[in-house]
């Protein structure tokens, strides 16, 4: 039998279970255990891409709330700073208007 992975053969023991086997039997066997090897890997190949996906949209979601944060803070202050200022200057000018009814 001629085998293109002899090397993968001996270490899963393929070769001493194929040698009991008929020709097509050591075929059919060789290839099922190849062809399961394929989809283990693929399985292992797609969990680890999903896993990189999860943990890409994970940070990115992070990273925009931070900066949405950001901007709702900065709205924050400009709203109390402007609130603040606008009451100073009411409060400003009814105290000069108090002023301006002691001297009179």
């Amino acid at each position: 039998m001629f085998s293109p992975w002899p090397v993968l053969d001996t270490i899963l023991g393929i070769g001493y279970v194929v040698d009991q086997l008929g020709e097509e039997d050591r075929e059919l066997a060789s290839a099922s255990i190849r062809l399961l090897l394929l989809w283990l890997f693929l399985f292992i190949f797609i969990v680890c891409l999903l896993l990189w996906i999860e943990l890409v949209v994970i940070q990115t979601f992070k990273y925009l709330t931070k900066i949405s944060v950001q901007i709702a803070d900065i709205e924050v202050y400009r709203s109390v700073y402007f609130i603040d200022n606008n009451s100073e200057g009411k409060n400003s000018k009814k105290n000069n208007s108090d002023w301006s009814s002691i001297w009179l």
